[in-house]
């Protein structure tokens, strides 16, 4: 059995961490290990994962998202690593698939596409359709630019290329993905590997999300 740390990245994630890591939890097989990295929540997240007896790393202030991935980086005890963002959750089977594309030794990284099973809202809609694509037909790419929402990277690439970069508050898996990228390494998007998405988003987030996806780190 190939060994897997796991980590739910977290800041202010009460509403939808416990099935983000529940779902990390019901994973077939694989996950030795399982963490929360939490970057200075104000609200009861911690106290939901520590219920759970999920061991927790606290970051004393918000460090934004380079910071805590690179510390999920360092603590793995594994070089498989799955993440699941706090605001998303995986199928069961998710990891089982994932872990098919590193036979290949130059696989750094695999990720799925983000999936929306409810579409309450207006801005839900809008997000599904413009930020999700969910109605687009979707094809495996090799050499893609990595999203980290719902991902298995290998720990030892990651590290060969210097890690997340933590001064960076978002923006930080394309940075990583063009890193791995250059350094002859392979990122594949699966579209079979679903992540859903747990939560709904005002407008105002949504178009905050957007922007994040796609004007980079500057």
């Amino acid at each position: 059995m190939t060994a897997v740390s796991a980590y739910v990245p977290c800041f202010n994630n009460a509403v939808s961490v416990v099935q983000a890591l529940s779902s990390l939890q019901t994973q077939i097989g694989h996950v030795v290990e399982l963490y929360l990295v939490d970057d200075a929540s104000s609200d009861s997240s911690l106290d939901l994962a520590r219920q759970m007896q999920i061991p927790v790393v606290a970051l004393e202030q918000n460090m934004g998202r380079g910071a805590v991935r690179a510390v999920a980086i360092d603590l793995a005890k594994n070089d498989f690593v799955l993440s699941c963002d706090a605001t998303n959750k995986l199928p069961v089977d998710f990891l089982q698939q994932a872990l098919s594309w590193f036979d290949d030794p130059q696989v750094a990284a695999v990720f799925g596409r983000i999936w929306d099973e409810r579409e309450l809202t207006l801005a839900d809609r809008w997000r599904g359709r413009h930020l999700f694509r969910v109605k687009e037909p979707m094809a495996v790419r090799h050499g893609a630019l990595l999203s980290t929402y719902g991902c298995v990277i290998r720990r030892s690439a990651v590290l060969e290329v210097g890690n997340f970069d933590r001064s960076l508050r978002h923006s930080e898996d394309a940075d990583l993905g063009r890193r791995l990228l250059a350094a002859g390494f392979d990122v594949v998007f699966d579209p079979s590997l679903l992540v859903v998405s747990g939560v709904s988003n005002s407008l105002g987030q949504v178009l905050e999300r957007y922007w994040r996806w796609y004007a980079g780190p500057e």
